[in-house]
């Protein structure tokens, strides 16, 4: 099957509604019209006039160009009002092997204003219950926190990360002089850049760097590679995680709530991911995809269509009305927190996610979808706030534009069930030498 997302112009629930009940079929073949809808400017038009953005699942027998024709047929039947336009259009904006997840509608069809939509993920940092958290997390795959960390937490965190982004960078320089970091593409065991002056450092003491002779004199060339060192600013970022983050009881329920699982079957890495000025958007990637044998949602916009087919009414319903169940899938096996560390804005840049994009296995490659639909999510938020996510929800860095040489860091926490281990984000040589296989540099 496929999922056709179409884009008419002007939006109108009442033509809407006509071409579900009148497009039902081609070719013998069913179509399967989703409830689902949202509002977006079509750039590529002159004024960018409004759209209304549906979507239909198809069998692949059919093609989203017969849909088209379809649909374009069935405007020649359409009873118009006075007030009603007769000049009605549609085109594909875009199809893919599985439910596009759409913005909710907001008030007045105004889908431009930041995260205007979205306002179950922005009003769930206010509660404290607990039910309200999980669910969010469940059904967004995304749930912002006010204040976890108060100031003077947050700036002994800060000194801890500062020193050991400038340890690594100093590190790189004497054991990888040719490298030309912030422009190179790169994958080590203890950091790993995937995109321009983007960086990924682990922190975790398990994964401390390995001595050189330089660093101990008694340690031959052959041994260097296995011998480990635990550098102070390891030991203390995972004391701090321990005392001020897994100690606070919200925190803890949260991860045993989404993980199904008790803080004894879960451990973490922690890592900084940090983008320096000159930063540029980030690809659409999720962290981790689904299991091999777990389930994802499937056809889910099908299982919650609940067309209401009221021609008279062409109000398109608001964002509390808008998919209210939650659809089943498999239990994440790990879920991220970010804990920016410095206020994150427009000229930093944040991490910008694309909601309930964790519901399918097949969304990877379509992040392009999320941009043009205004379905995204910008995580705006202030140093020591949290932003949780499901570990297979879609997202992206933004650019970093700050003129005055302004480092965007945020610490990153994986919660994870044990038996999962991370093996993609990083490579397997270390920055100090000691090749395990595989490269460093790419």
């Amino acid at each position: 099957m496929f999922c056709a997302l179409l884009g008419i112009i002007p939006p109108s629930k009442r033509i809407w509604k006509h071409l579900q009940n009148e497009v039902t079929t081609i070719n013998d073949t069913p179509l399967q019209w989703s409830n689902e809808h949202s509002f977006a400017p079509d750039d590529d038009k002159e004024g960018s006039p409004m759209t209304l953005l549906v979507t239909v699942n198809g069998h692949d027998s059919i093609t989203p160009h017969d849909i088209l024709s379809a649909v374009e047929t069935a405007f020649s039947s359409f009873s118009f009002s006075i007030e009603e336009e007769e000049d009605y259009s549609c085109e594909v904006w875009a199809s893919a092997p599985a439910p596009l997840p759409l913005r909710p509608p907001p008030p007045q069809n105004n889908s431009n204003n930041n995260n205007e939509g979205y306002n179950a993920i922005t009003n769930a940092q206010y509660t404290k219950n607990e039910k309200v958290i999980v669910n969010t997390i469940q059904k967004w795959g995304i749930y912002l926190q006010n204040s976890l960390l108060h100031e003077t937490q947050l700036q002994q965190l800060q000194t801890l990360v500062q020193y050991a982004i400038q340890h690594m960078h100093e590190q790189l320089a004497i054991h990888r002089p040719t490298l030309k970091v912030g422009v190179d593409e790169f994958s080590f065991r203890e950091i790993a850049s995937r995109s321009y002056e983007r960086f990924d450092l682990r922190l975790n003491n398990h994964y401390a760097a390995v001595a050189t002779n330089d660093e101990n004199d008694d340690v031959d060339d052959d041994d260097a590679a296995t011998t480990t060192i635990i550098s102070p600013w390891q030991k203390e970022t995972t004391a701090f995680v321990e005392q001020h983050i897994l100690s606070d009881d919200q925190v803890s329920s949260t991860i045993q709530n989404v993980l199904n699982a008790t803080m004894e079957e879960i451990n973490y890495d922690i890592s900084v991911v940090y983008s320096r000025p000159g930063a540029t958007y980030q690809g659409w990637h999720a962290d981790g995809n689904y299991i091999k044998g777990s389930n994802d949602a499937g056809w889910w916009n099908i299982d919650n269509n609940n067309n209401n087919n009221n021609d008279n009414d062409d109000n398109v319903e608001e964002e509390e009305n808008y998919q209210q169940k939650t659809p089943s899938f498999s239990t994440p096996y790990a879920l991220c927190l970010f804990i920016p560390l410095i206020n994150l804005q427009k000229e930093v840049g944040y991490t910008q996610f694309w909601p309930r994009s964790h519901y399918n296995r097949d969304l990877s490659g379509f992040g392009k979808v999320a941009e043009i639909t205004n379905a995204t999510f910008d995580a705006i938020c202030n140093a020591g706030d949290s932003i949780w996510y499901d570990y297979r929800l879609m997202h992206r860095g933004m650019p970093n534009c700050s003129t005055n040489g302004v480092v965007r860091p945020v610490l990153q926490i994986i919660f994870k069930k044990k038996w999962y281990v991370e093996r993609a984000n990083y490579g397997v040589e270390s920055v100090f030498g000691g090749v395990r296989g595989g490269h460093g540099c790419s």
